[in-house]
């Protein structure tokens, strides 16, 4: 039984600490002040701990930017990463300069998913963001993580929800999963309801009401993962297609925020059978691990695991078997979505120009 699931079921007796997190978060959040910038700041985050797949939209987010003609810059806490407290350049936007174990494995896949687009680290973020500054012509920052930070003024806040798992057991740290209570939802600009497509209809007309019921009438859009290719971890030239998936027995393997999610889009091609071996999000693999999985392998077509994971496991060796989802974030409504994130950014652009 791995750790997930142990905290799973012994979560509850951390109820009555839950008054003394909320205490801490709040009085954090008082006496803070947070820096302004000259160039707009925009965080996407969540209200939940887990992968609501704020990284996707990120790298999605930086090359709408990219086509609006803007000069994004990107900054992490670079989360598991070594050098997360000391800070670091993780990419310029055509080099990467520093490993995944460096940089948090979010941070690296940002860095290998943009071209042009530099990527900075630390969990202080106004020293991120005064790094990406200093030595490249940003026009926009955006923050992967961070509406809980209060060290830096965000100019837009975008939140993103995951359908699947939208507000956990519904109870707060450390008795549960939401980071802060959901009226906090408020604080946003724009939220995303994303895998919006694994769930009912009917599931998602009741979210869709629970979120305005709190929000009012915030810009609410929907999004979902595209997928864009299976490729062969050996050999990223080698490709999988859907159709191979059908009617085979695959074993996934995930370490990452929410791996329900992964495990419906696999569901949805199809196979015969699926196995799932979830590791605890962000999971360091050693060559034990790593091992274990081989020879779990051989009872199996293919593996597969997620771009996250891929940042992790690559330089182990493994069977040809072993296959990477590449995904896509998509926004439905799209350029619905582009007018609306166009008018905040002029109305900040002349809000800064006062």
């Amino acid at each position: 039984m791995n750790s997930r699931v142990i905290y799973k079921y012994i979560r509850f007796i951390f109820i009555p600490l839950i008054p003394v997190y909320l205490l801490a978060f709040y009085l954090k959040k008082f006496f803070s002040t947070p820096v302004t910038f000259s160039i707009p700041v925009i965080c996407v985050g969540n209200i939940t701990t887990g992968g609501a797949g704020k990284t996707p939209a990120v790298i999605e987010l930086a090359k709408l930017f990219k086509d609006m003609g803007l000069s994004p810059g990107i900054v992490s806490r670079g989360y598991r990463g070594s050098r997360s407290r000391e800070g670091a350049i993780v990419t310029d936007g055509s080099a990467i300069f520093i490993s995944p174990r460096e940089s948090g494995d979010e941070s690296y896949l940002i860095a290998c998913s943009l071209t042009d687009v530099p990527v900075a680290i630390c969990t202080d973020r106004v020293k991120a963001i005064r790094s990406l500054l200093d030595a490249f012509k940003v026009d926009i920052v955006l923050m992967d993580d961070g509406f809980q930070n209060n060290s830096v003024h965000r100019d837009i806040n975008i939140i993103i929800i995951d359908a699947v798992n939208p507000f956990g057991n519904g109870l707060m740290l450390p008795a549960g999963d939401l980071r802060e209570p959901r009226i906090s939802l408020r604080r946003s600009d724009i939220i995303f309801i994303n895998k919006w497509d694994l769930i009912t209809n009917n599931e998602l007309d009741v979210l869709t009401k629970k979120v305005k019921k709190i929000t009012g009438d915030k810009n609410l859009f929907y999004s979902g993962y595209h997928i864009e290719d299976l490729l062969q971890v050996n050999n990223l030239n080698n490709k999988l297609s859907i159709e191979q998936i059908k009617n085979k027995n695959i074993l996934i393997v995930s370490g990452i925020g929410n791996p329900e999610g992964f495990r419906k889009s696999i569901l949805g091609l199809k196979p015969a059978s699926m196995k799932h071996i979830v590791y605890p999000d962000h999971f360091n693999y050693s060559l034990r691990e790593i091992k274990k999985i081989v020879i779990k392998a051989e009872n199996y077509d293919f593996v597969i695991t997620t771009e996250k994971d891929y940042m992790k496991i690559r330089d182990f060796h493994l069977t040809e078997k072993f296959y990477l989802l590449k995904i896509s974030f998509r926004i439905k409504d799209v350029a619905i979505f582009e007018k609306c994130i166009d008018s905040y950014l002029k109305k900040i652009k002349n809000n800064k120009h006062v």
